[in-house]
This record gives structure tokens, C-alpha cells and sequence, in this order.
């Protein structure tokens, strides 16, 4: 985002691994560069909130999927050892006897 220094406007650019500042301006023009800017920083924070509120709803339904799933294995699980069942190397098999 544009900041203002003794009246002329700057902001901080990455080049590579170092932070440069870039001079935009002074007076009206540095001021309307500044807006710009700032207008687009707003921008491209408020799609990151955006993405971030998706992201956090979508694993908040995987978290319940994964516990539906976890207690359907386990409902399955108790079934099948009533029945007569045993696993064997991640297979459920009858018992013999």
C-alpha cells in the first residue's frame, strides 16, 4: 500500500528476495497513484477474506464427513465381530470355528 512521505508517495515493491520502495509521485498525480493503489490492496484483501471464509466452511464440512465416516466404520465394525467376523491384514473374514 502508497505512503506518504514529505509529501511524496511511495510504495514497496518485491524484487526477488528484497523489498524495494517505488516512487509514484508528488502532489495530485503522486496522491491519485496512491489511491490507485491502495484501492487495489483493498481489493485483493478482501478476495483473500473471501477465499479464507470458503476455505474455513469447506473444512468445516469435511470435519463433519470424516466423522460420519469414522462412526460408520465403527458401527460396521461392531456388526460384523456380532456376526462372527475378525479382520485379517485389513479384511473382514468369518471366523472358522
Amino acid at each position: 500500500m502508497a505512503y506518504q512521505r514529505s509529501g511524496y508517495y511511495y510504495r514497496s515493491v518485491r524484487v526477488g528476495r528484497q523489498v524495494r520502495t517505488e516512487y509514484l509521485g508528488s502532489g495530485n498525480p503522486g496522491a491519485a497513484m496512491a489511491a490507485r493503489y491502495g484501492a487495489e490492496a483493498a481489493r485483493r484483501q478482501e478476495a483473500l477474506r473471501h477465499r479464507r471464509q470458503i476455505l474455513e466452511e469447506v473444512q468445516a464440512q469435511n470435519r463433519e464427513s470424516d466423522l460420519l465416516a469414522c462412526l460408520g466404520r465403527a458401527l460396521t465394525a461392531a456388526v460384523l465381530v456380532a456376526n462372527g467376523y475378525h479382520r485379517h491384514k485389513g479384511t473382514w473374514r468369518r471366523c472358522r470355528a
